[in-house]
């Protein structure tokens, strides 16, 4: 007979061992299940950092095409700078022509001196920047020279010291200069102290920042302490230095020796002396062709170059006025016969020597105009209403006699004495170009400032002279005879 299990029997109803695996199995699942959402949790993460690094790596791509195309286009437009500036480079030369002058040959041979030194200075620059660059080709570069000066002040002092003969002018020589080398060209400045420091120095600017301008030459300033400043601020840039060259033509002054800009000399076209302070002439010290001839008392007043008189009669020249003529001495002038009441006398003196035209010269050389009378007021108004009827008068036919009649001013009837005086003191007030050097016995200007240092007006058209010593020391004829005024 078969067993049968109660309900209550421990197999029937409690199984610890399969209660104790079945738990483990859901404490499993929880686990896998824990284990599930943890990785779906990550995936989540993951995606959303996914999609934040795409959107980068796209933005990053996008960037990088836009930085490539636009360093593409800098380095093609820095291709084409390259190009431009390869492909016309130049050397700047900038010259001082006061402290320049040419040799004296070349101003002896006019146009044809001044053709000759272009084409010498051409060749002189060219082998210096080959020299200074051994590394480029620089037979293609551009060589632009600029010499500034005051055409007319310069041609005085040419004149005044015999470099420049009359038959030579400045401005021919200038021109043949300009001619001969396409880039080459004088710039006249006009009158004034800082007119040509100022072109230089503004030219000595513009090229300095100009990548084209390989090299800058500055010539003609080392006698002048005022174009220092503009150097001082580039004297320890070696970049700069290594770009300009001094060319040294007259004795430097010290401080530009203590700078490091490369000098250059050039010999064969330029003086490496100064001009004649004052002309020379040989008489004044060593007494060479002639003797001076002994002076016998001069009046003061014959002396005297302060101009009296009017001041404000306006526009044209100055003139040379001879010196009254010395009292007559006759050697013997008259045949008498004593206590004869029929006594005749003949007079055998030469005639009266028509006067003599005369420079007055300072210790220093330097040109000073004699003093004019003053005119009267009349005379003053009767030279105002012809300048007003007729036009203004011609200075030089006169005061000079001397005009070709071309002049465009009006001749006529010799004037008075009276109003010649006028005329001569209105010339005054004009300023000569050659200023205290000029020798032109007929020149009819003015040559110094009659207030000298005193003179305080703005504008003055003598500003140059205002240190002009005033003291006469000399009387220099048109024969070239010299009469020492002072010992």
């Amino acid at each position: 007979m078969s067993r049968s299990l109660s309900p209550s029997s421990p197999a029937a109803g409690y199984h610890p061992e399969l209660e104790k695996r079945l738990e483990g199995y859901r404490k499993s699942d929880a686990d896998r299940e824990q284990l599930l959402r943890d990785v779906l949790s990550a995936y989540q993460a993951l995606e959303i950092k996914y999609q934040e690094t795409a959107i980068d790596l796209q933005n990053e791509q996008s960037s990088r095409r836009q930085w490539q195309a636009r360093a593409k286009m800098c380095e093609d437009n820095l291709g084409i700078a390259h190009k431009a500036q390869e492909s016309s480079p130049y050397v700047t030369v900038l010259i001082d022509g006061d402290g320049a002058p040419f040799l004296d040959d070349f101003y002896a041979r006019g146009e044809a001196g001044g053709s000759d030194a272009a084409y010498q200075l051409n060749e002189e620059l060219r082998k210096h920047i080959a020299n200074l660059y051994p590394d480029y080709t620089t037979t293609h570069w551009n060589v632009i020279v600029n010499v500034f000066v005051n055409m007319e002040g310069m041609s005085a002092k040419l004149r005044a010291c015999n470099l420049l003969p009359s038959t030579t002018d400045l401005h021919k020589i200038g021109q043949a200069f300009a001619h001969n080398q396409p880039l080459f060209q004088f710039v006249d400045v006009g009158a004034g102290k800082e007119r040509a420091d100022y072109k230089l120095r503004e030219w000595f600017r513009l090229s300095l920042g100009n990548v084209q301008c390989k090299h800058i030459i500055l010539g003609g300033i080392c006698h002048d302490n005022g174009y220092l400043p503009m150097l001082e601020p580039y004297k320890h840039d070696a970049s700069t230095t290594r770009r300009v060259s001094i060319l040294a033509t007259l004795p430097p002054e010290p401080q530009y020796r203590d700078m490091s800009f490369k000098p250059i000399r050039i010999e064969r076209i330029f003086r490496s002396e100064h001009l004649p302070a004052k002309p020379t002439i040989q008489h004044f010290e060593n007494g060479v062709n002639r003797p001076l001839r002994p002076i016998h008392s001069l009046p003061r007043d014959s002396l005297d170059p302060i101009v009296d008189g009017i001041s404000n009669l306006g526009e044209t020249t100055s003139r040379n006025y001879s010196p009254a003529p010395p009292e007559r001495v006759d050697s013997w002038a008259r045949v008498s016969k004593a206590n004869d009441e029929n006594t005749k006398e003949i007079n055998v003196a030469s005639k009266k020597p028509a006067p003599r035209k005369f420079l007055l010269l300072n210790k220093n050389q330097e040109r000073l105009d004699p003093r004019i009378a003053a005119a009267d007021k009349a005379s003053q108004d009767k030279l105002y209403r012809r300048i007003k009827e007729v036009g203004k008068v011609c200075n030089f036919y006169h005061l000079t006699g001397k005009c070709s009649g071309n002049c465009g001013f009006h001749h006529g009837e010799k004037l008075p004495e009276g109003e010649l005086n006028a005329l001569r003191l209105k010339a005054r007030t004009r300023a000569c170009t050659g200023k205290s050097f000029c020798r032109d016995f007929d020149c009819t200007f003015g040559h110094v400032c009659p207030y000298g240092a005193q003179c305080h007006g703005k504008g003055c058209q003598f500003e140059e002279t205002h240190d002009v010593d005033m003291m006469p020391s000399y009387k220099w004829y048109e024969d070239d005879h010299i009469e020492r005024l002072t010992k």
